[in-house]
This record gives structure tokens, sequence and C-alpha cells, in this order.
């Protein structure tokens, strides 16, 4: 018989939240939380955008996809993974999602996220609108079919939201 799961991950939309819901669960539940692309950096010794610059986006992606190996092989639960946004869709990321984490979806509408995103740390925003709304709408369905819970992040407080979570992580 195979070891229950005893870790959550954020998925959903660069500018959804993931980051501060991450700290708000593990401030709920005591566990810890790590968001991936400061990991990345971190073993990366560079920021995001310095590897985007430097090995564009297969680059980057190369570097997200180990460092998910990494946390899983190095990481002991239960904690909380806030993902990047483009995660769930990078090669072999799925199936390390679904084998070792409860997926939570953390989403709003396309506009929303698109505004809340906005900055210069963010190489995809660097496309324009458009562009991120055609992201949007391909991870959508992606996100849709990794995720066991959606939760809807339009309005609502973090606060509000990572209390959601959790309950629905202890009715599990």
């Amino acid at each position: 018989m195979s070891e229950p799961i005893k870790a959550l991950a954020l998925i959903g939309m660069m500018g959804s939240g993931k980051s501060t819901l991450a700290r708000e669960i593990g401030s709920a539940t005591g566990w810890p939380w790590l968001d991936l692309d400061r990991e990345v950096e971190r073993r990366a010794g560079r920021s995001i955008e310095e590897i985007f610059r430097m090995e564009d986006e297969v680059g980057f992606r190369r570097w997200e996809h180990e460092t998910l190996e990494w946390v899983v092989a190095h990481v002991a639960g239960p904690y909380v993974l806030a993902t990047g946004g483009g995660t769930p869709a990078g090669p072999g990321n799925r199936s390390v999602l679904r084998s070792h984490f409860r997926v939570a979806w953390v989403d709003a509408s396309c506009e929303t996220l698109y505004h809340r995103a906005l900055g210069p740390d963010r190489p995809l925003l660097q496309k324009g609108p458009e562009f991120f709304d055609r992201l949007c709408a391909e991870r959508r369905s992606v996100y849709a079919d990794l995720a066991e819970l959606r939760v809807d992040v339009e309005t609502a407080s973090p606060a509000d939201v990572a209390q959601n979570i959790v309950a629905w992580w202890k009715g599990l």
C-alpha cells in the first residue's frame, strides 16, 4: 500500500496569490512552505529574469523541473508548495505533482490576474496582455485536469481562501 500524500501544491496563473496563500496556509497549519520560483533562483544562483535572458524559457523550464524533483526528494511533509504559473504545463511536472501532492488551483479571471501580475520581474508579461490572455486560456485546461480543488480568489481575502483550503485538506 502506498504512503498517503503529505504535501499540498498550489497551482494557478501568475498573480493568483499562490505564494501569499502558501504562507497563510503554513501559518495556519504550522507547515513549512516553499515558493518554487524562489527555490529555482536559489539553486540557479540567479533571478528568473536572468535565467530567461540567458537560457530562454526552455532553460527555465529545465531548472524548474529539476528543482521540483529536488523538493520532492529533500523536503519532508507535510508542507505547502507554491508553484510557478507554468509549472503544471512544464515537461514531466504534471506526473510529479500528481504523484507527490494534493493539488489546489488558485483562480480568478484572466483580466484580474493580468493586473495583479504586472511588474518588471515577470518575463512572460513583457509579451503584452493579448499573450497573457491566450496563455491564461491555455493553462486553464491544464489546471482543471490536474487540480483536486479549485478556489476562486477574485474577491476573497487570502486568509479566507487559506482557511477554505485547510478545511478541504482536513476533510480528505
